[in-house]
């Protein structure tokens, strides 16, 4: 009888999870379109370091990305979404290709660069590239992270050492 009993609800269980588990929301992965997002993904890849992170970062303040927008003007605020009640986010994606594909043709958007667009949202939390995979989210103090890196195109890579000194010039 206690065979029974334990294979019914071993069943029944089974019969349960299933229907949870097809009810699972997998984001699709995005398929690469520019340099920014392919190092986006080097960047949240499981084997991934600071090196590849850091790339990430200092591509992404100097390339064009789109910023959702509240209306279409130049000038509107930044569009904020609420994913869970008291966090809001605003919105930026990689491209404005991708914007309308994940968010649609008819959503107000300003093209800038990464720093312009996290200047713009400064104080807010931020989403990129929402509804796919990789996706990266900011809060404010991360925001400032990015912005506290140095402007311009410098790059990552360790400068070679400067030549030992022979003493003064004359």
């Amino acid at each position: 009888m206690r065979r029974r009993s334990f294979l019914a609800a071993a069943v029944a269980m089974a019969a349960m999870a299933r229907p949870a588990f097809a009810q699972v929301n997998v984001l699709p992965f995005i398929e690469p379109q520019n340099e920014l997002e392919r190092a986006m993904i080097a960047a949240t890849d499981v084997g991934s370091g600071e090196a590849e992170r850091d790339a990430f970062r200092r591509l992404f303040l100097r390339s064009n990305v789109a910023l959702a927008l509240s209306a279409n003007a130049p000038d509107a605020p930044p569009a904020q979404i609420e994913p869970r009640p008291g966090y809001r986010t605003c919105l930026i994606f990689t491209s404005s290709a991708r914007v309308t594909e994940i968010m649609g043709d008819g959503t107000p958007r300003i093209v800038l660069t990464g720093r312009q667009a996290l200047e713009r949202v400064r104080g807010a939390n931020v989403v990129i590239n929402i509804n796919r995979r990789p996706f990266i989210t900011l809060d404010a103090e991360g925001v400032e992270g990015f912005l506290a890196l140095p402007d311009g195109r410098e790059t990552s890579a360790p400068q070679p050492p400067a030549p030992p000194s022979t003493g003064p010039s004359q």
